[in-house]
């Protein structure tokens, strides 16, 4: 038979059992046998478990009490997908269930730059996108706030999942199984980039003093989470710290003029 790997850390002892003794009866009822409704549990997996073990695989449990057998063999099977267990999906939502803690304690304590909207959406209980969207226009005109600030939401509100509902969200957990999911979403809104990148390609001009540098190519946009990435190629001989010397000049002419580089990545 298939194995699967399914992980029942979050159920209980008493969950397990209780998701066991249907498929107990059934694989019984396959054997045709039959036992005294009174007769114990672990009793009745003592008899069958020699056929049960052989039947599906298992590990040996000879070296085991009767008890912990019964446990490991109900454990084994759960974890190899044999037995079907309860789903411990939530059925209400996140945000409906914490509505009030998310306002009070986290969304009116935030201090967000006036160029960023969050907001959480919620399509299935306990499945939640942590929604991003930057006006990146206005962004890259606004030197008071770092590229990497507008990035760093996500951990403040894993952060406070953590610290005031006792709760760890993560890309990777399963609902299915009582986590809280969150996944990142992060939307750039753009439409002057055309003009930015004149504007800049009209600075470097400006100030290319010598021929310097012989070109400037612009990356889109989309390819590079929300920073704009601009090749410079140089003269051929020209040093890597005269390159590095002029990156920083031209940075810093756009800084005077305004820019916030931090939504700039250089390449040369």
């Amino acid at each position: 038979m298939l194995k699967k790997n399914i992980d029942i850390s979050n159920y209980s002892d008493l969950d397990l059992y209780a998701a066991f003794l249907p498929f107990l009866k059934r694989y019984i009822k396959s054997k045709g046998k039959r036992f005294s409704k009174n007769m114990p549990l672990r009793l009745v997996v003592e008899l069958i478990s020699k056929e049960m073990i052989s039947d599906y695989n298992l590990q040996n449990t000879s070296s085991y009490s009767t008890d912990s057998r019964t446990q490991k063999i109900i454990r084994e099977l759960a974890e190899n997908g044999f037995i079907r267990l309860p789903s411990m999906r939530p059925k209400v939502k996140f945000t409906k269930k914490y509505k009030k803690v998310l306002d009070r304690l986290f969304f009116n304590k935030l201090k967000l730059p006036p160029h960023i909207k969050i907001r959480l959406t919620e399509d299935d209980p306990y499945y939640l996108v942590f929604n991003t969207n930057i006006d990146w226009d206005s962004a890259i005109k606004d030197p008071r706030y770092d590229y990497k600030m507008y990035s760093g939401f996500l951990d403040e509100f894993k952060l406070f999942l953590s610290r005031f509902l006792n709760i760890e969200g993560s890309a990777q957990a399963d609902p299915n199984v009582g986590e809280l999911q969150v996944q990142k979403k992060e939307i750039y809104q753009q439409s002057n980039l055309d003009k930015v990148i004149k504007e800049i390609k009209d600075i470097a001009k400006k100030n290319n003093t010598n021929g310097a540098i012989r070109s400037l190519k612009f990356i889109p946009l989309s390819k590079n989470d929300g920073r704009l990435s601009i090749q410079i190629s140089f003269p051929r001989g020209t040093y890597y710290h005269h390159k590095a010397n002029i990156k920083d000049q031209l940075s810093n002419k756009l800084a005077e003029n305004g820019f916030n580089t931090s939504f700039i990545r250089w390449r040369f």
